[in-house]
């Protein structure tokens, strides 16, 4: 089972008991726990977790942006190319919306200097960054700077995509929507390509992660 950081994800639940809190699941065969100190322990620190868990105003900016880092996501690389040359930012937004038509969205801030360039092309492309990527997701955040000045890359159907993306997926702008002070972009994939081999990137609470797997 891979864990994050030690906290578990969901776990294969084929024939076997599943226990579960917030942020933590366990998958265990059928006799695999005795009764007994295991146990009880594992219902002692259930209790202390739930017990933790505390009732906050969702008007209130910063809680709730801690509250949403609770939900750990990949790491993504937004690029574009128009008439001032490559633009491109990085996300953590990205969902999987539709494999008929293929169809992704990903949701950037309104204030987002890349978005432009990215309206006026009427094209993007969306890397999925890979466990040794946390220095391009950091670039790729910046203001002020070249972003591209330290990325290795190559053109897909015409975009800028990252050397060393987990996958790459090359979008026209399928449509937008209102997100509040974010907005939904939704794209239709053009092209892909997409490698093995490699963990990805992820973020979760405000730091990045990578995927531990015990051996």
């Amino acid at each position: 089972m891979a864990v994050i950081y030690g906290l578990g994800g969901s776990g294969p639940t084929d024939g076997r008991a599943t226990i579960s809190w917030p942020f933590l699941t366990f998958a265990m065969s059928p006799g695999s726990v005795a009764p007994g100190a295991g146990s009880v322990d594992l219902r002692r620190r259930a209790a202390r977790v739930a017990a933790a868990m505390t009732d906050h105003d969702p008007t209130d900016a910063r809680r709730l942006r801690d509250a949403f880092g609770a939900f750990a996501t990949g790491v993504t690389v937004v690029t574009a190319c128009g008439p001032g040359g490559r633009v491109g930012l990085t996300a953590n937004s990205l969902t999987s919306v539709s494999l008929d038509p293929p169809l992704l969205l990903f949701c950037p801030a309104r204030t987002a200097s890349a978005l432009p360039t990215l309206r006026a092309s009427g094209r993007f492309a969306v890397n999925v960054l890979a466990t040794d990527q946390t220095h391009v997701a950091e670039r790729f955040a910046r203001r002020g700077v070249d972003r591209f000045a330290e990325a290795a890359w190559h053109e897909l159907a015409g975009l800028p995509v990252l050397d060393g993306a987990l996958a790459s997926f090359a979008c026209a702008l399928e449509a937008e929507h209102d997100g509040g002070d974010h907005v939904v972009v939704i794209g239709r994939v053009e092209a892909m390509q997409a490698s093995g081999g490699q963990d990805p990137l992820l973020y979760f609470r405000g730091a990045y992660r990578r995927v531990h797997v015990p051996t």
